[in-house]
């Protein structure tokens, strides 16, 4: 058999099956609904659409302002990603230098300090929100940056449910997507990236995502060539503005698959088919660059610098906690079953339009990569899964009408469908985010009170200038805000380099019990970086020498940054310090773990007998309901040593009260090594050591800055 008559009989069977599949849909519950009044109500809710994903940010947008002592910084506004300050910083270089490679130096310092500017540099190297932001922005100020970020939010979100209308629209289902529209933007998976304070890329990756989807299948649908190929154009112009949003290489080729595939399914040619996809490539531009995913990254326990073997600080960042499907389908839809109804209307719709379908793939694939990445991207699906319950609920209920009828009539037909239409709008309206029912609001990534412990740690710096460069010393979250708010002081690390060496040894640092240790581990990092550490890192015995010995450069002053926060913080501090970085293995503290923290007491009663969480406590005696349990207890007012007491128990546990002007702050538990480390005796008991601490700003119960000496 000739490969004529093989192509011959292959397109034979395709064309079957489709006559198959097209006679078992062809029933008139199925078929699209031409009434005027069904279009008038779609053309409405998809109004209503893009109106409430964008009034619901600003809605948050008007109570962040009607509580500024909540979310405000004197006139400035705060946010809600800890990202957000790495934009505000570009935006502020870019205005001042048309480029932020000082800003860049400045992070994890010292490792980029001689960071070159490129001859050929170009507006198009800088990222794109940091551009908008910084021709939004009057000045570069903190307010200015601020306010013209925060202004972005409704905006974005209204572009975003409008592409996605565009998505289904071109797809041929115009109501549904007014469904996926309002579903996919209030929906807490991506609602919670997309809020007020969150100046990030996430609040337009959805809209880009599904714009460009949405062109994909306008230009493979195309009957006439060249509007193929204009559309064609437009998609890869798009995707091409997407990737300077948002460098995901990857996701360029999900778009050309779903190109390829349609144009083919569609016009079965080949030549044409081929056109497209390299008129999409070359317009592109983003499949010159690799499209590797490192998912070792996310997935390992372990991080590898040279010979150093380091704990993988991705496992303890919230967002990419890998999550049961029970809870995915809780942040796309609100409710486990209504989740379940979603996917059977997803499959009913899949199985009506297989070949369209598969354009869509890449969307259900982001959001299943919560089992390697975690939750951070299943945001991508939500407009599918709500698209699925449009689709079941105007299904089914055309489809009760025709059994129901015994004359089919086409305006039954319409109000079912309208009927439909409205209940699935008003399900995703109110099972998702809104100001009506579930009116969520994000609190500050940040209180306002940490905040301006940086403001006045940058006028200190400024206003007792020294030759050396200050360098701030804090945990790696506030490391884009460090350098916001001080004016561009230089720090460690931040939330891109977290999984560095500077991360591992700040949090050795902090639980350190030794405050020598704690003060020559930063200034060695903060002088010689992580070339020095590697290069003293034969030997675990060989690093710590070289730390005693000291950094061979003398370049930083140190400013170490402590925060009630960073107590809070403490088991992913405690988890990623307490580690033997030669031997890849955590140090085991007692009862096979490295983890530490601080566990909240409840108390009651005055002088030596106290009951705690139900426990009589008496600390003549260290006992607690007679037994010999305690290590010591100590008294704090205002953050400094009141009164203390030590019992024969070393191993014991020690108990701490907190007060402010005699009102109790807190009331904890802490186990030896915390109670000893270096952030409890800095932060809580006010006890630094003077041979190797400073205090410079005590903002005491919120913050505390230390100069390393």
């Amino acid at each position: 058999m000739t490969m004529t008559k093989i192509a011959s009989h292959f397109w034979a069977k395709i064309d079957h099956v489709v006559a198959l599949h097209k006679q078992a849909v062809d029933r008139p519950f199925l078929q699209p609904i031409q009434s005027r009044w069904f279009q008038l109500v779609t053309v409405i809710m998809l109004l209503a659409a893009i109106f409430a994903a964008g009034h619901m940010r600003q809605w948050q947008l008007s109570q962040w302002n009607a509580n500024p002592d909540i979310f405000y910084l004197d006139d400035t506004p705060l946010f809600s990603t800890t990202d957000a300050s790495y934009f505000l910083n570009s935006a502020r270089a870019i205005q001042q230098d048309e480029h932020s490679v000082y800003f860049q130096r400045s992070r994890q310092y010292p490792n980029a300090i001689e960071a070159p500017v490129a001859d050929d540099h170009s507006i198009f190297d800088e990222d794109l929100l940091s551009v908008l932001i910084s021709k939004l922005a009057p000045d570069g100020s903190l307010q200015s940056l601020l306010q013209a970020g925060h202004s972005m939010l409704p905006i974005t979100a209204a572009l975003s449910a409008l592409a996605i209308i565009i998505a289904f629209g071109a797809a041929g289902f115009w109501a549904e997507g007014a469904v996926a529209a309002i579903g996919g933007t209030l929906s807490y998976a991506y609602l919670v990236r997309s809020s007020v304070g969150r100046i990030d890329t996430d609040q337009l990756n959805l809209g880009f995502f599904y714009f460009i989807t949405g062109l994909v299948i306008w230009g493979a649908k195309a009957k006439r060539l060249w509007l193929a190929i204009a559309v064609t154009i437009a998609a890869g112009l798009v995707t091409n503005l997407f990737n300077w949003w948002y460098v995901k290489d990857v996701l360029s080729w999900g778009f050309l698959g779903g190109l390829i595939w349609l144009s083919f399914a569609i016009h079965r040619d080949w030549r044409r088919t081929l056109l497209l996809a390299g008129i999409f490539v070359v317009t592109a531009g983003t499949f010159f660059s690799g499209a590797t995913v490192n998912v070792s990254g996310f997935t390992d326990t372990v991080t590898n610098v040279e010979a150093l073997k380091l704990p993988n600080t991705f496992g303890t960042i919230t967002e990419l906690v890998r999550v049961p499907i029970t809870e995915i389908l809780m942040q796309l839809t609100g409710d486990v079953w209504l989740g379940v109804l979603a996917l059977i209307g997803l499959g009913i719709w899949t199985a009506l339009n297989p070949v369209m379908a598969v354009v869509f793939v890449p969307a259900l694939l982001l959001g299943s990569l919560n089992f390697i990445f975690g939750n951070r991207v299943i945001f991508f699906s939500a407009p599918l899964i709500w698209f699925g319950i449009g689709i079941l609920f105007t299904t089914a209920l055309r489809l009760i009408t025709y059994r129901v009828q015994k004359q089919p009539k086409i305006q039954l037909q319409t109000i079912a469908a309208t009927v439909a239409l409205i209940a699935a709008a008003a399900t995703a309206y109110f099972s998702s985010g809104n100001p009506l029912t579930q009116p969520y609001l994000p609190g500050p990534s940040f209180s306002s009170k940490t905040m301006e412990g940086f403001k006045k740690l940058g006028d200190y710096v400024r206003s007792n200038p020294i030759p050396k460069i200050p360098v701030v010393a804090t945990w790696w979250d506030y490391g884009y805000a460090a350098t916001l708010f001080t004016g561009g002081m230089p720090t460690l690390h931040d939330g891109a380099s977290q999984k560095g060496v500077p991360t591992h040894l700040f949090a050795r640092a902090m639980v350190s019990s030794s405050q020598m240790e704690t003060a020559q581990i930063l200034k060695f990092i903060a002088n010689d970086g992580v070339e020095g550490v590697t290069a003293n890192a034969a030997t675990n015995a060989s690093l710590n020498q070289a730390f005693m010995a000291g950094p061979t450069q003398d370049r930083a002053d140190v400013y170490l940054v402590l925060t009630a926060q960073m107590g809070k913080w403490m088991a992913s501090i405690s988890s990623l310090g307490l580690w033997n970085m030669k031997s890849g293995q955590p140090i085991d503290i007692g009862g096979g773990s490295n983890v530490v923290s601080y566990q909240s007491l409840q108390c009651s009663g005055s002088g030596s007998q106290v009951n705690c969480n139900g426990q009589p406590f008496d600390f003549s005696a260290g006992t607690i309901a007679g037994r010999p349990l305690l290590a010591g207890a100590v008294k704090t007012e205002a953050g400094f040593i009141q009164q203390q007491a030590q019992y024969q128990n070393e191993q014991g546990i020690y108990v701490q009260f907190h007060t402010i002007n005699g009102q109790t702050l807190s009331e904890q538990v802490a186990v030896p090594v915390l109670h000893k480390s270096t952030y409890n005796q800095l932060f809580y008991l006010g006890q630094p050591d003077p041979t190797y601490f400073t205090p410079v700003i005590d903002g005491f119960p919120h913050y505390r800055i230390y100069r390393v000496n």
